[in-house]
């Protein structure tokens, strides 16, 4: 399993227990125990490298529930605050596939600022750049700094 920011980039060896199957946001995950940190994880099915099926058996609790852990899940999901200003025209597509809790919205004539929440501000910085110049950072500072960082470091590699 390839782990977004491991120290290493081998794929780690992880044993799990699959509970379940679900597609989160257009993303298919599996949900189960992980041995290795002995509690429900889920896993991106596009990360894994191999996957070997043993003869172990086990059984799921009886009160695993999907829908209830993804809820759990979500409103647990805390972090910091962000504002950023969305074109219109691209607002729609935006909402698809979030990596943060939307707090609030703002229409405008051509735009819309959306107070977001979110635990990884690196995943905030990169669904904000795949929009373009359609989308921009507003606050906070550090979090504006941050992307005109990620920004620089890409212009240098195109000089």
């Amino acid at each position: 399993y390839f782990k977004r920011n491991a120290d290493s980039p081998e794929p780690m060896v992880r044993e799990v227990d699959p509970y379940a199957l679900a597609n989160y946001f257009g993303v298919w995950m599996m949900v189960g125990f992980d041995h290795l940190r002995n509690d429900i994880r889920t896993f991106r099915l596009d990360r894994m490298e191999t996957v070997l099926v043993t003869a172990k058996v086990f059984t799921r609790p009886k009160n695993f529930n999907l829908v209830q852990m993804f809820r759990q899940k979500q409103s647990q999901t805390s972090g910091e605050i962000y504002q950023v200003k969305i074109a219109r025209e691209i607002f729609r597509w935006v909402k698809e596939q979030p990596p943060y809790k939307l707090i609030r919205t703002q229409s405008k004539k051509n735009y819309v600022i959306l107070t977001i929440e979110s635990p990884s501000e690196d995943s905030v910085i990169t669904w904000l750049l795949r929009w373009g110049n359609k989308a921009e950072a507003l606050s906070p500072q550090s979090f504006r700094d941050n992307v005109k960082s990620t920004l620089d470091t890409l212009l240098k590699i195109y000089q």
